[in-house]
């Protein structure tokens, strides 16, 4: 009887080193694939403009001090792109940003806010694009994105002494179904 327990020991022992000798030299299972990363579109109003220059002014002091801020907190995110209307005040603002990126601001006429809903909407998984609008085309946009910026005066723009939001929305990947979500922060004041 011992002699039939010890080869029946030594039969489990020798399955289990012939088991984990073919599990060591197997090899390494792929890893599943990563879930789709988000896209992510962040929105600004440009910076605080000068008192002067009529329809198209430049930034003031203050704005050119905002606009390297913004280029200092943004250039880490590495934009895909970079989207400013057509007046010198958010072509201005996003400047600093693409000397810091390499990354060419491309020009989109205020009222031609289709195009860059189209531009949102087109990002690849994991890409993320900056916007620089105007105090009623960034909420418009986000709307059509499918967010609702909060605290917006009356005629449902950003209040005209508001210069330090930052939109940051989130896009679910282009198979998911979820909802876009915002997150509103604000630059130093």
């Amino acid at each position: 009887m011992k002699l039939w327990s010890r080869a029946v020991c030594l039969l489990v022992l020798a399955s289990g080193v012939v088991w984990l000798t073919a599990a060591w030299q197997a090899p390494a299972a792929k890893e599943p694939h990563s879930a789709p990363k988000p896209r992510s579109v962040i929105v600004l109003r440009h910076a605080e403009k000068a008192a002067e220059g009529g329809q198209d002014p430049q930034l003031s002091a203050r704005g050119r001090e905002r606009a390297a801020e913004v280029a200092r907190l943004l250039a880490k995110v590495q934009p895909t792109a970079i989207y400013a209307s057509n007046f010198q005040r958010t072509q201005e603002t996003v400047a600093p940003l693409a000397a810091a990126t390499g990354v060419r601001v491309t020009t989109v006429p205020a009222s031609e806010q289709d195009r860059l809903v189209e531009a949102c909407k087109a990002l690849e998984d994991g890409q993320t694009l900056v916007v620089c609008g105007h105090s009623n085309t960034v909420p418009k946009l986000l709307r059509a994105l499918g967010a609702e910026p909060a605290a917006l005066d009356a005629k449902q723009n950003i209040p005209d002494d508001a210069y330090t939001r930052v939109y940051i929305l989130t896009l679910p990947p282009k198979a998911s179904l979820s909802e876009p979500q915002l997150l509103e922060l604000a630059l130093a004041p």
